[in-house]
């Protein structure tokens, strides 16, 4: 199984939400979450993913691609992830969780046509 994420850099994911007391409600990146929904014509709303990123549903074709958007360990570092979501028979032969590349393809033309994003590349997570 390939695993692939978009690494870029930005302060484009500063919208954190956080109670009275200061403890955080929602992780910041949902406007971006939402622009990319929009641009990858996907079904259903952008819902927070844990404490960290915010998910999302696109299709191609015929597959179902789980999109999520989190922060990075470095400062202003944002992974943007595309899985094939699998039916049964998809998960025995192993074509579950692996990256969609065509989709990863058009999250980084989008990052890199944006002034908010810089140094968009498609890594290993982590790396």
């Amino acid at each position: 199984m390939k695993r692939l994420v978009v690494s870029a850099q930005t302060e484009a994911l500063d919208d954190w939400e956080h109670d009275e007391a200061g403890d955080l409600i929602a992780p910041g990146g949902k406007s971006v979450a939402q622009w990319l929904a929009q641009e990858l014509d996907a079904h259903g709303e952008v819902k927070q993913h844990s404490h960290y990123g915010w998910q999302f549903e696109a299709s191609h074709l015929d597959e179902t691609i789980w999109c999520m958007i989190a922060l990075g360990a470095g400062e202003n570092e944002a992974y943007f992830w595309a899985e094939r979501r699998a039916n049964l028979v998809q998960r025995l032969i192993g074509r579950a969780g692996a990256a969609h590349e065509p989709t990863l393809d058009r999250i980084a033309a989008l990052l890199t046509e944006d002034v908010r994003f810089d140094d968009v590349k498609i890594v290993p997570p982590g790396a």
